[in-house]
């Protein structure tokens, strides 16, 4: 799109830029909002608590 239409090339990458960062941000929300809920019942029916807790616990240390 860009190549084709040099003179609207800052609109459309601006553009691209805050829809891409706003839905990161909806992203994030749904899945902090839907993990107690959803989340956790998936991370169950694959048997991965034990590696959850752990992945956790290294988020809280190293970042």
């Amino acid at each position: 799109m860009i190549v084709a239409n040099r003179k609207n090339a800052w609109r459309i990458a601006t553009l691209c830029t805050v829809t891409s960062v706003v839905g990161g941000i909806v992203g994030y929300y749904i899945g902090a909002g839907l993990y107690e809920t959803i989340g956790a019942w998936i991370v169950s029916s694959y048997g991965l608590e034990e590696s959850f807790k752990n992945l956790q616990s290294d988020f809280m240390e190293w970042g």
